[in-house]
């Protein structure tokens, strides 16, 4: 990522579910260790606010343990929100290119699949992260909707990549890909099963986002806005998005 950006800084953080039945078992043994040699279940945890320093992420990534959960989604969105809405418990910048890779072999819980645990309070979109960095409203607030990441992406201006495995690639794909992604300036990759693929694939998706420009607006609907732009010195067009871009482009 240094050779294609000058002022990189990079975080950790990994999530689980929520600690309540029937995502996660609450027999105690397995509140203790889900499975053998594994660390107890918790929703969202921030293990490393964004940094310049590499060698820290790596230790932080390395000593980290597994969980395990009961149902095969897991918490990731809870995840997501957290890791967008709290800027300075994370460590985001104001004038930078925000980048957050979701890396998963599951799928996802979302608004309205709380209930089976209980829990009926809506997601409130806002930051909930202790001292230590966990999340403290998992078991009291329902998972965020699609929407709501949706919304807090644009209004946060970050990108999510989500680096996922082949099993996976579709359900995820369907939030990114199309004329109307369902999450906005999002990317898709498929993450091989040993993850052998991660830099190359975090970087193919960074040149990406960084290789377009597309305008937009917040007209009201009785408000018609036409967009024309002549993209690489070509010829100019309606169209609000310019492709291929490269620094010093216009």
């Amino acid at each position: 990522m240094r050779k294609i950006t000058s002022n990189f800084r990079l975080g950790f953080g990994s999530f689980v579910d929520k600690v309540v039945m029937p995502y996660v078992s609450t027999v105690r043994e397995k509140l203790e260790e889900p499975c053998t040699g594994c660390a107890a279940p918790y929703g969202f945890r921030n293990h490393m606010k964004l940094d310049t320093n590499a060698n820290e992420f790596v230790r932080k990534v390395g000593e980290t343990q597994i969980s395990g959960n009961l149902d095969a989604p897991e918490g990731g969105f809870d995840a997501i929100m957290q890791a967008i809405v709290c800027k300075n418990e994370i460590g985001w910048r104001e004038k930078s290119r925000k980048m957050l890779v979701f890396t998963t072999d599951s799928g996802f819980h979302y608004a309205g699949d709380g209930k089976l645990g209980g829990i009926v309070k809506p997601n409130d979109g806002e930051c909930h992260l202790d001292r230590s960095g966990l999340y403290t409203e998992s078991t009291t607030q329902d998972y965020p909707s699609i929407s709501q990441i949706n919304h807090k992406v644009k209004d946060h201006h970050v990108n999510v990549i989500f680096a996922v495995t082949s099993n996976q690639f579709d359900i995820y794909r369907q939030l990114a890909e199309g004329l109307n992604p369902l999450i906005e300036g999002s990317t898709a990759g498929k993450l091989e099963n040993d993850s052998s693929n991660i830099v190359d694939l975090i970087q193919d998706e960074y040149l990406k986002i960084t290789s377009a420009i597309e305008l937009k607006d917040n007209a009201t609907d009785n408000v018609k806005i036409t967009y024309y732009s002549s993209c690489l010195n070509q010829k100019k067009e309606e169209t609000k998005i310019c492709r291929g871009l490269r620094v010093g482009d216009s």
